[in-house]
């Protein structure tokens, strides 16, 4: 994937694709923390939206951010615009419950980040 993304880096450097766009959860820099949406980056309304509220954040064990989603719309947020292919992604099998990502490759990812 990350070749994928150096691909489309040069491509917009050439200005041959445009810039992808970002969410209110992603900066240039990356994600946006919970911190930063407190202090306004990344918020286009300055306020929390309503999917914002919606979203839980944490640490795991070895510091990575972890993001679950508390409705359906934050579920499907979570599993399509801020999971990426090679992060450890969950959901319960068989019964409702939140979409939960480490925002980390798997190969970063300890036993206690995917247990927590």
């Amino acid at each position: 994937m990350q070749h994928v993304d150096e691909i489309r880096e040069r491509l917009v450097k050439k200005k041959i694709l445009k810039p992808k766009a970002l969410s209110i959860y992603e900066s240039e820099s990356g994600f946006v923390t919970p911190e930063d949406k407190r202090k306004g980056k990344g918020a286009k309304n300055g306020g929390k939206s309503k999917l914002e509220k919606d979203l839980d954040y944490f640490k795991s064990p070895s510091g990575f951010t972890v993001v679950a989603g508390r409705s359906a719309a934050a579920n499907e947020h979570v599993s399509f615009n801020i999971a990426k292919r090679n992060q450890p992604w969950f959901h319960v099998r068989g019964a409702p419950g939140s979409h939960v990502v480490i925002k980390c490759a798997w190969d970063e990812a300890s036993r206690e980040d995917i247990r927590f």
